[in-house]
Parts: C-alpha cells; structure tokens; sequence
C-alpha cells in the first residue's frame, strides 16, 4: 500500500479500488472501510456516465464472485487497489 493510494484520516484510513466496465479501468478514490457496498456500487456506476440499466449492475470479484450489496467494504474483505468489475447481475430463473 502506498501513501498516494491510502490516507489516514484520524482513526479511518481509506482505500482506493479500480472499477473495469467493458474494459475500461478507472480509479475509485477515498473508499471507507465502513462504506456499504451499495454506497460503493452507486460511486461506481457514477464513474461510467451512460451505463444501460443501471439498476441491473452489481460488483463481482475477479473470480467471478459477487460483492454482495448488503455488507461493508471491510466486511466484503476488498483490499486497497483491488480490482473490481461492474456487470449485470446473472438473472436467476426458476
């Protein structure tokens, strides 16, 4: 972790994340351990202007995992500049 990448804010230190969407990376700065996931999945649709359906995106994990939308950063375990990618949801049928 360099100092460029997370700041010391008092007793809260942020993180930053790289966000891909269709192939495109961009930097999603001053992310709190304590932000919800939802919170983080707004931000990253903000940075792509344009996105069809947004209501449909989720975050997944380079494994293919998805960030599930009810927990915290530091409860979704994301680490300082990992990457993460913004897709439609999977729609489940049944």
């Amino acid at each position: 972790m360099t100092a460029e990448t997370e700041v010391q804010h008092g007793e809260s230190k942020t993180i930053e994340l790289r966000v891909s969407y269709n192939g495109v990376i961009k930097d999603l700065e001053h992310v709190a351990p304590s932000e919800t996931i939802q919170s983080l999945l707004q931000r990253s649709i903000a940075l792509f202007p344009g996105i069809e359906r947004p209501h449909q995106q989720a975050l997944f994990r380079e494994d293919g995992s998805e960030v599930p939308t009810d927990q915290t950063v530091s409860g979704a375990h994301l680490q300082n500049e990992q990457l993460l990618i913004l897709r439609p949801r999977t729609v489940q049928g049944g």
